[in-house]
């Protein structure tokens, strides 16, 4: 049974399926490996849909892929924290809560003024 519980999991990190990972994440990193992982794979398998069917030009390659695209990864992050709260046991909440994890979500979502004002 464990054996098909990482198997299901590998497969779904492969394809982007957030739901085949959770039951193999333990902490609230392994969480947002996995939402962040599964997002971005999500996004490649998007972008190469649209080169393919699209035929783009190398121009519209270029737009999609430059730092345009990347910021809307970052305004997808909020989102991805907030799913995390959202859908993870009660001790995977707590974690997220605890200093170091903040200063990685601040640092993350470039928000700096929440990074340096926040009282204890």
């Amino acid at each position: 049974m464990r054996l098909k519980l990482y198997e299901r999991a590998i497969y779904g990190l492969l394809c982007g399926r957030i739901e085949a990972l959770i039951p193999v994440c333990k902490t609230y990193a392994d969480y947002l490996w996995a939402y962040t992982s599964c997002y971005i794979e999500q996004e490649i398998h998007y972008i190469l849909v649209c080169a393919h069917q699209n035929e783009l030009t190398d121009i519209e390659k270029h737009r999609i892929l430059s730092d345009n695209g990347i910021r809307n990864h970052q305004l997808k992050m909020p989102s991805i924290f907030d799913e995390i709260l959202a859908g993870c046991p009660t001790h995977i909440r707590d974690e997220a809560l605890l200093p170091f994890n903040l200063i990685q979500k601040y640092l993350i979502l470039a928000d700096y003024e929440r990074l340096f004002h926040r009282r204890p």
